[in-house]
């Protein structure tokens, strides 16, 4: 399991948080959501 979780009110209430449990079913999923994000950020 792994994770950006940060607990405070704006981790909370504004920001997108990203945690995970990974086995071999449903990484492809994980690993496109978080590419999209990764994309989203650095443009």
């Amino acid at each position: 399991m792994t994770g950006s979780s940060n607990l405070t009110k704006a981790g909370i209430t504004t920001q997108e948080e990203f945690n995970v449990e990974i086995s071999d079913f449903g990484f492809d999923d994980a690993e496109a959501y978080f590419d999209n994000l990764w994309d989203e950020a650095v443009k």
